[in-house]
Order: structure tokens, then sequence, then C-alpha cells
């Protein structure tokens, strides 16, 4: 039986142009993309712990907010490159460290900083990283050190010739 629906091809011309369907592009803005590593990943009380977070500016504002676990101490020693706006830290409630600033399209950004471990307990400090830009797009990190690891020591066999 016949449905009364007819099919063509794009070539067909002008005919019934507003009933066919359209594919509309619209170009967005790149998410903010962030990376963040611990070195070393382990260490015991008062042992440093170097922070780098790295992330490509958008052409937006960008505020960046990391988060210290509460066996970190206060972080020392920032270094920013690619931006010449410092970070600051928030100590209490928030343990956070914080950047806003505006680099553009493609400006690579580090930022690096130091902390002692201040935690007696042996456990696994995560330290979560977020970056929001100005249209609210935004990117998650963590990095995580163990704090007083296990460690062993396997015995050193020698064979004499």
């Amino acid at each position: 039986f016949h449905s009364g629906k007819y099919f063509h091809s794009s070539d067909v011309g002008d005919w019934n142009a507003e009933g066919r369907p359209t594919l509309t592009i619209a170009w967005g803005r790149a998410l903010p993309e962030i990376t963040k590593a611990a070195t070393p990943a382990s260490g015991s009380q008062n042992g440093p712990i170097t922070y780098t977070l790295s992330f490509v500016g958008t052409g937006q504002t960008l505020v960046l907010t990391d988060t210290l676990s509460e066996g970190i101490g206060t972080p020392v020693d920032f270094v920013v490159e690619g931006s010449g706006v410092q970070p600051s830290y928030e100590g209490g409630d928030c343990h956070c460290v914080t950047w806003t600033d505006s680099p553009p399209l493609g400006q690579e950004i580090t930022i690096r900083y130091t902390a002692r471990i201040v935690t007696t307990a042996r456990q696994a400090l995560w330290n979560t990283a977020v970056l929001t830009d100005s249209s609210g797009g935004s990117s998650r990190t963590s990095a995580v050190v163990l704090a007083h690891p296990l460690q062993v020591y396997l015995p050193v066999v020698q064979k004499r010739d």
C-alpha cells in the first residue's frame, strides 16, 4: 500500500527545501583541562612534596581551586610560568590554593608549590584541583601521596664465580 511518503536525494533542487533535514554546527569553546602531579609520590612526616598543576588558557577567565588534604601542611614557594598572577592560600576550613587569571587561548600555564606532610598516620593523602572557566566549563584532577608507606627490603643475592 502507498503511504504517501517520498524520499529524494539532496540534488533534487529547491523542491521542499523547508522540509529537508538540516545540519547546523555551532562551534563552541574548548573546555579547560588540568593535570596535577605530586613528587615524590610518598613520604614521611615533614617530608616535602612538590605539586605541579598544568593547563592551557582558553581566552576566558579561569579560576583554579586546589583543595589540599588535611595531612598536608601550608604550601610555600609558589612558582608560576605563563602568567604574572600568583596563587593565594586560604587556610582554615578551605585549606586550598586559589588562582584567577585570563590567559590567552593556547597559553600554557604551570603552577608549582611545595608542601610538607604533617600527618603521623599511615594514609593516602588525596588532593583535588578544579579549573573552571567563565562559561561554566570545568575540569577536575587529583593527585595522591602515600604518607608513611610500608617499605619492604628484599635481600640481595650475589653469585660468586
